[in-house]
C-alpha cells in the first residue's frame, strides 16, 4: 500500500479522474484495522494518494471525494485511525474555504479519540500550520544583534553594587 501511495504520488495522472483508489485506500485500512504493521502501510498509502488527488484531481473528483469524506465522517465508524485519516485527509485536499471540509471537522471535533479531535481542530483554524512553522523558524534564529546591544547598554547605565554589599544591606535592614 505505501508503495502504491509513492507511485500514485509520482504519477498523479492515474488517479486524477476518479476517486475510486482513495476508496480502495479507505476499505482497506477498515479491513486492516486488526494489524498493526498492515494498518499503518494503508495510513501511509493514503496520505500520500491523498497528496496526489491534491495536486491533480479535478473538480468532479475533488467534489465526489468531499462527499464520501463527509459521509464516512457522518457514519464515524471503524477504529481511530480511520476518523484520523478522514480528517486528515479532507485537511489535506481542501482550503479553508471548502464547505464540505469544514463539516466534515466539525462532525468528528468531539471524538472520543484525542489525535481525531487534534486534527479536527488544526481544520478549523484557518492558516495553523503556517502560524505555527513560522513560530518554530522564529525560535530556532537568535535575537536580533541590535536587541542585544540594547539590553547591554541598560545594564551599563545601572547602578553596578556588588553582591557582597547589596546582601550586607539586606541583613542589616
Amino acid at each position: 500500500y505505501a508503495v502504491l501511495g509513492e507511485v500514485v504520488q509520482k504519477y498523479p495522472k492515474l488517479i486524477a479522474s476518479s476517486s475510486g483508489v482513495l476508496v480502495l485506500f479507505f476499505k482497506a485500512l477498515q479491513s486492516n484495522a486488526a494489524s498493526e504493521l498492515v494498518a499503518s502501510r494503508v495510513y501511509e498509502g493514503l496520505l500520500s494518494v491523498a497528496s496526489a488527488y491534491a495536486h491533480a484531481a479535478s473538480r468532479a473528483t475533488l467534489d465526489q471525494i468531499a462527499s464520501v469524506l463527509l459521509a464516512m465522517a457522518i457514519k464515524a465508524q471503524g477504529d481511530a485511525r480511520q476518523r484520523v485519516a478522514v480528517v486528515e485527509c479532507s485537511n489535506r485536499l481542501y482550503a479553508f474555504t471548502n464547505t464540505k471540509a469544514r463539516l466534515v471537522c466539525l462532525v468528528l471535533s468531539n471524538d472520543s479519540s484525542l489525535k481525531v479531535r487534534n486534527a479536527c481542530q488544526e481544520g478549523l483554524k484557518p492558516l495553523s500550520r503556517a502560524f505555527r512553522a513560522r513560530a518554530a523558524r522564529a525560535s530556532d534564529t537568535p535575537p536580533p544583534e541590535k536587541k542585544r546591544r540594547v539590553d547591554e547598554k541598560k545594564a551599563e547605565g545601572g547602578e553596578k553594587v556588588p553582591a557582597s554589599e547589596g546582601a550586607d544591606d539586606a541583613g542589616s535592614s
